[in-house]
């Protein structure tokens, strides 16, 4: 990379070690993307905006599918996904006019996300802190999830189709997050309003 005045130091590199950096490297990239798309007031039913937030849910999905390939990387915690997605979400929420293919688009992600860590929950069956972090955001996600749901029909669908077996078996399998659990609560509600909206 060549920076363009003479004042800064020229052919700077940025040396990036295995695979988890690079991750974690294009996750804090991401970040900065987001934080900048999102900061653009007044631009939410912009095109150029739409495509913008496209291109940053399908950026970031890739990642997340790429990383369990990547043995070096299963240390990177699924819930930075989970959470970069959130904080998608709640500047959408904050939001009027959104495109709905953005609206879609995001929903669909979360869920395609959690439904990962479902089938994966090593980050959330940890003890201590950790964990209980990571049980927090996901439970955040079923409360976006589930008002996605109520809304739109074929997130609904998407969630019952991808979600809620590994859920289930989840919560069936793991004493600590069983029936009277906050997270057992956050779980019930999403399984009743996707089954109640199939009918």
């Amino acid at each position: 990379m060549t920076l363009p005045h003479r004042s800064f130091p020229q052919n700077c590199y940025y040396s990036i070690h295995g695979t988890d950096h690079a991750i974690r490297h294009a996750l804090s990239l991401l970040s900065v993307i987001r934080n900048a798309i999102l900061s653009r007031e007044g631009l939410e039913s912009d095109s150029l905006f739409a495509q913008h937030v496209i291109w940053l849910l399908d950026s970031l999905f890739a990642l997340f599918q790429l990383r369990p390939h990547w043995r070096s990387a299963v240390d990177i915690s699924s819930m930075d996904f989970i959470d970069f997605a959130l904080g998608v979400a709640s500047a959408h929420g904050n939001a009027r006019g959104l495109n709905t293919i953005i609206y879609h688009k995001l929903y669909s992600l979360l869920a395609l996300i959690c439904a990962g860590v479902a089938e994966n929950p090593k980050d959330i069956l940890r003890d201590g802190e950790y964990g209980e972090k990571a049980k927090h955001s996901l439970c955040v996600a079923f409360i976006h999830l589930a008002k996605a749901a109520i809304k739109h029909k074929p997130i609904s669908k998407l969630i019952k189709g991808q979600l809620l077996a590994p859920l289930k078996i989840l919560t069936t399998e793991n004493i600590s997050y069983g029936p009277g659990t906050d997270f057992w609560v956050g779980a019930l509600c999403i399984v009743t309003v996707c089954e109640a909206n199939s009918c």
